[in-house]
């Protein structure tokens, strides 16, 4: 399958597009903005237009006639999504009988599945990454980063590009850290990677590479060779195979970018994340003390309006009641993006900062809270490699890559519970439960309850505070 990576440099950032054309190429268009939350599309125009009439397409848009630009308005660009100039060129013409500007019309030219470029006799590698994914997949990408700046410390221009790239700016490894939407081009760079559990290689100068490290050429191409082996060029992103191969070969989530372990990165490497923030001022200023608080978070990545991760706000209030029950010294502060539940005046030990931090607010709560309590979600990430302190981790539909100093929780009241559904379909994390589509929440989310969770809480508050020299045992389901 030909890749057609999306034309950013031809897109505004958070405008409102067209996109013609709902084949291969427009799929894959609106899947890269499915990932990237990049801009909107208000709707996809095409000749083919009843053929689609039953298609679901990434973000849910819907297929109209070329005719219906006529009615449509506020758009910034129609984006032509096809292989070919010459059909790129009739369908120009189309739409500017239709009216529409020549200005607003865009075509990005011809994909390719690989860029295969020379080595052009540079005294420099030029690298570039871009992480697709939400918090989670930038911290575990920037430990690929790490492993190719250990195996080429010379002469290496390596360059990080995603959302949250104000947690990596001070990475002593990375020469520049921009947000995915200033990736301009291929033409800056020998290699070009991009992706979320499996980078997918843009563009590879492959002899260039092998003239500066042995060892990024091996892992190089131990990539093409799963691209052609296990992945067979799909689109790795949404490939249950890969999240097999990695259960085969003994593998985990932070292992997926380095499988075969050419990389010197692991499971257990570290990556030092400095907080540009004077936490202390920060904790006083919101009457809060370092350790006598703890953090939840009920949200995932705000681009998804269903996520088979979630567990009932009601079930976190159920759970904070328990805990302000027991504990009614600690100050419970919720945290993360969606405001699902409306908590103000629930119970005063209950602080509502969600939607109302920096990511370097966000990153002083999760470092100097007594205990984070979330989902598989970025906060949990985060918190593990600022202090790599205590989380208790509710597992559902993503397979457990947990943390050994995490509790974390899984249900195994159904088949898929063990493993999980994730990428075993396209739309698993914005979508509904496999097994029960109907239902508001992932069955094996539901079958997690409150009083299992409190009991891992409990257990752990006490371990960790060993009131009365006594030790306690975490027991949780």
């Amino acid at each position: 399958m030909r890749k057609f990576p999306f034309p950013y440099e031809l897109i505004k950032k958070d405008t409102d597009i067209l996109l013609f054309g709902a084949g291969d190429v427009g799929r894959q268009y609106l899947q890269s903005i499915e990932k990237t939350d990049y801009c909107k599309v208000k709707c996809v125009l095409d000749n083919g237009y009843k053929k689609f009439s039953n298609a679901k397409l990434p973000l849910g848009v819907n297929v109209a006639p070329p005719e219906f630009v006529s009615e449509c308005q506020n758009y910034s660009a129609v984006l032509i999504a096809t292989a070919s100039p010459d059909l790129a060129d009739k369908f120009r013409q189309q739409l500017l009988s239709l009216g529409v500007e020549s200005n607003k019309i865009v075509f990005a030219g011809d994909g390719e599945k690989i860029e295969l470029a020379e080595d052009d006799g540079g005294e420099t590698l030029r690298v570039a990454v871009m992480s697709l994914g939400g918090m989670g997949d930038d911290i575990i990408s920037a430990l690929l980063l790490k492993g190719i700046r250990e195996v080429v410390p010379k002469n290496l221009i390596l360059d990080f590009y995603c959302k949250t790239y104000q947690l990596f700016e001070k990475l002593d490894f990375v020469d520049s850290v921009n947000h995915i939407s200033q990736f301009k081009n291929d033409n800056e760079y020998d290699v070009v990677l991009a992706g979320c559990n499996f980078f997918s290689i843009e563009k590879l100068a492959l002899s260039k590479v092998k003239r500066f490290s042995e060892k990024l050429y091996m892992y190089l191409a131990d990539m093409l060779n799963i691209y052609e082996n296990i992945l067979n060029f799909e689109d790795a992103n949404s490939s249950s195979r890969l999240l097999k191969y990695c259960e085969i070969l003994g593998k985990n989530r932070l292992e997926q970018h380095n499988i075969h372990g050419i990389l010197p990165i692991d499971r257990n490497t570290k990556l030092q994340l400095d907080i540009d923030i004077d936490a202390q001022n920060y904790l006083n200023g919101i009457g809060l003390k370092n350790e006598q608080f703890i953090t939840i978070c009920e949200s995932s990545a705000p681009n998804y309006n269903h996520d088979t991760r979630l567990w009932r706000p009601q079930n976190f209030l159920a759970l904070c009641d328990m805990i302000i029950k027991d504990f009614p010294d600690k100050i419970i502060v919720w945290i993360g993006n969606d405001i699902t539940i409306d908590i103000s005046n629930k119970h005063s030990n209950i602080l509502d900062l969600r939607g109302k931090t920096s990511l370097a607010e966000l990153s002083v709560l999760l470092k100097c809270s007594e205990l984070h309590i979330g989902l598989d979600t970025g906060p949990t990430h985060l918190r593990h490699f600022l202090c790599g302190k205590t989380s208790v981790c509710l597992f559902g539909s993503t397979s457990t890559y947990a943390y050994e100093e995490n509790v974390n929780i899984r249900s195994d009241k159904y088949p898929c519970s063990k493993r999980g559904c994730e990428w075993v379909s396209k739309k698993w994390l914005g979508g509904n439960c496999l097994i029960a589509p109907k239902e508001d929440y992932a069955l094996c989310m539901e079958a997690i309850t409150p009083q299992e969770v409190y009991k891992c809480v409990y257990s752990t508050l006490y371990w960790q505070a060993d009131l009365d020299g006594r030790e306690f045992e975490l027991q949780c389901p």
